[in-house]
């Protein structure tokens, strides 16, 4: 007599064995249960790639190689999903990190300085009536002596 165990462990092979001998029907019953049941789908995806989190990144990887254009879709649709959760992380992270950003956007500007030109340039092209705002601004400080014209400057 077996015991329940033996009986799933030959149910479990006799299983593998049918799938190996017909992976086309056998992927195609795979769909239609996936189908028919997804939250216990996800469940056991999660469950699988909990336990063996090496195999589990290697086959999302595999599968990300083989299927880029589902893979980007499925990306977009995940952000597009999640929009709302992504900006109130990026805000915390930001809020958390402001001296960090502050000092990386530093170090960026004064790395790139031709592109920060460009970004300025092409902001007063695309914005000329906030450009003639700024400027009549900047004249009437300027005007009524409110603005010092060596702002720390190495040169002073």
């Amino acid at each position: 007599m077996q015991t329940e165990e033996e009986k799933k462990v030959r149910k479990k092979a006799a299983v593998a064995k049918w799938r190996a001998a017909n992976p086309e029907k056998a992927k195609a019953y795979r769909a239609k249960w996936y189908a028919a049941n997804p939250e216990r789908a996800k469940a056991a995806s999660a469950e699988y790639r909990a336990a063996n989190p090496e195999k589990a990144k290697a086959a999302s990887e595999k599968w990300r190689y083989e299927n880029p254009e589902k893979a980007k879709a499925a990306s977009e649709k995940w952000y597009a999903d999640n929009a709302e959760k992504i900006k109130a992380r990026k805000a915390k992270w930001y809020a958390a990190n402001t001296e960090r950003v502050k000092a990386t956007n530093a170090k960026w500007r004064a790395d790139n300085p031709e592109r920060v030109s460009l970004t300025i340039y092409n902001w007063q092209e695309a914005n000329p009536e906030k450009m003639n705002e700024y400027k009549a601004k900047w004249a009437a400080k300027k005007k009524a002596g409110c603005v010092i014209e060596n702002r720390g400057s190495a040169n002073a």
